[in-house]
């Protein structure tokens, strides 16, 4: 008995084990069924197809037909000169394609379409041959994904307006240039996407206002692209410093300055430096000056609240100067070696803000303020402002960014080679604005 109820025990678990190994097996895909599921998904997505290097010997065959040496050009040249964008555009080529019933597949397709993008303008746009890569796509009745997904976007892929729709598109989902390109089978490196990324910078730019979040997809996406031929670079640098956000938010002024000082690929940098000027070729003069504004500001905000002793400006001198920022062309701090270690942590959380400061021998830090024909020269400790002429100054320091310590006494503190040395005491301001008239300095806030 004990026997037989021990064999109907087993019998029972054994059927739980095989009931809770088919439970399991409904729920997880065999091996072989999970690698051809991972292989579906894969073909499933878009694939875009490498550009082909299309051998000099079928370019050639390709000119021995134009010229009437050759009737007929190999099948295998085709498929390579779909991807030569000065053949592939040329109507002559397209006429061949229809003359002799070429069959164009997905991957010849791909280079036609790469070609158009290539070479892209309006007056191509406007063109038989694009009219007629169109009706390819529009006919292509193949499987591949990514024709199908063209020929659904027809229009953003090959119309008259479509980089101004993939434009709006990249404005919309605000992902990586490339990344979206690579999502769409484009090469990123054409006209046409340029187009696109200048159609998408375009409306951040009238988006700023009501949209601030435009601002980092502007500052740290479109304009850190790589794929900016150096003139445009600069109108669009040119266009985002004199928009009026700029004028306007302080934060969106700050992301703009720190893009400028510290793009990675060192494009643009702090234009008051002479190793900067062939940087800022191209760029319009009234933007420039608009940044030399704002550095300005920042150093004349720092020195006089921070390196004063004890952030104190008891005579106003701040104020006073930013009176004149519309008039300064350059700027500097000059710090001593005492003020440098004081303001060690101020100098690292404002270091996106006090760039290229000097140093000073003494143990008084300086300020120079050159506004062209005439610089003013303060000092932290207070006394006098120095004004010289600009051509005696230069004599003195002939290198206004020199990053040898400056002197003070028989170097910024000449009272006889001054045009004058006004004491900060009684009207001391009125006194220094009538020296800056005589030279055609007067306020200019901007």
């Amino acid at each position: 008995m004990t026997t037989l109820l021990n064999s109907i025990e087993t019998l029972r678990r054994t059927s739980n084990r095989i009931s809770l190994g088919v439970d399991d097996l409904k729920h997880r895909p065999l091996p072989s069924l999970s690698k051809l599921i991972e292989v579906i998904k894969l073909q499933e997505q878009v694939k875009p197809a490498k550009a082909l290097q299309t051998p000099q010997e079928y370019i050639q065959q390709w000119e021995n037909y134009l010229s009437g040496r050759l009737n007929t050009i190999e099948q295998r040249a085709i498929r390579f000169l779909c991807w030569e964008p000065v053949v592939a555009t040329d109507p002559k080529f397209q006429e061949y394609l229809d003359t002799h019933k070429v069959e164009i597949r997905a991957r010849s397709i791909q280079g036609l379409v790469y070609s158009c993008h290539r070479r892209w303008s309006e007056e191509l746009a406007f063109g038989s041959t694009v009219r007629r890569v169109r009706e390819r796509i529009e006919f292509y009745s193949g499987t591949k994904r990514l024709i199908q997904k063209w020929r659904d976007n027809i229009s953003m892929l090959i119309g008259l307006y479509g980089p101004n729709e993939f434009g709006s598109l990249l404005e919309k989902v605000r992902q990586p240039i490339d990344k979206l390109c690579n999502t769409w089978g484009f090469d990123s490196r054409t006209p046409y996407v340029l187009n696109a990324v200048q159609c998408a910078a375009h409306r951040c730019r009238v988006s700023l206002i009501q949209d601030k979040t435009c601002a980092d997809y502007l500052l740290k996406v479109l304009m850190l692209w790589d794929g900016w031929p150096e003139a445009e670079f600069k109108t669009e640098a040119s266009e985002l410093i004199l928009h009026p956000f700029a004028a306007n938010d302080a934060g969106f002024r700050e992301l703009l300055t720190d893009f400028i000082l510290r793009d990675a690929k060192n494009r643009l940098g702090d234009p008051r430096l002479p190793g900067n000027d062939r940087k800022w070729l191209g760029v319009s003069i009234e933007a420039r000056r608009l940044v030399i504004q704002w550095l300005s500001r920042l150093d004349i905000v720092f020195f006089f609240e921070h390196v004063l002793p004890n952030g104190k400006d008891p005579h106003d001198r701040k104020p006073f100067w930013l009176q004149y920022l519309g008039r300064l062309v350059q700027s500097r701090p000059l710090l001593c070696e005492s003020d440098r270690l004081r303001l060690a942590a101020v100098l690292d959380r404002n270091k996106d803000r006090v760039v290229n400061f000097g140093r000073m021998r003494t143990d008084n830090s300086a300020f120079l303020l050159d506004f062209g024909n005439i610089v003013a020269v303060e000092f932290s400790k207070v006394g006098r402002v120095y004004l010289y002429d600009k051509g005696v100054f230069e004599k003195i320091i002939p290198n206004f960014w020199s990053n040898i310590p400056f002197q003070e006494q028989w170097g910024l503190k000449q009272p006889e080679l001054a045009d004058a040395s006004e004491a900060h005491i009684g009207h001391w301001e009125r006194r220094v604005a009538n020296v800056l008239e005589r030279y055609g300095i007067r306020p200019k806030c901007d």
